[in-house]
């Protein structure tokens, strides 16, 4: 597993399996970095919860543009 400091920087791929649930993916390429279940839908910012347990957020800097970050 990489650590988050080989993370930075890096241009990520949210990927949904099922249209069906709230599962998501977080890929690196074609590597899976991480997946969770989102609490709620995406507005300008969510939180999700990840399958060890930690707090993920995925917020909008600026509403104008199409890029999420994550913190």
């Amino acid at each position: 597993m990489k650590t988050v400091s080989e993370l930075v920087g890096k241009i990520f791929l949210l990927v949904q399996p099922s249209n069906f649930k709230a599962y998501y993916e977080l890929m690196e390429g074609d590597e899976v970095i991480g997946s969770f279940r989102m609490k709620r839908m995406f507005f300008f910012s969510t939180e999700a919860e990840g399958i060890n347990g930690e707090h993920i957020e995925f917020y909008k800097s600026q509403w104008w543009k199409s890029e999420i970050s994550i913190r």
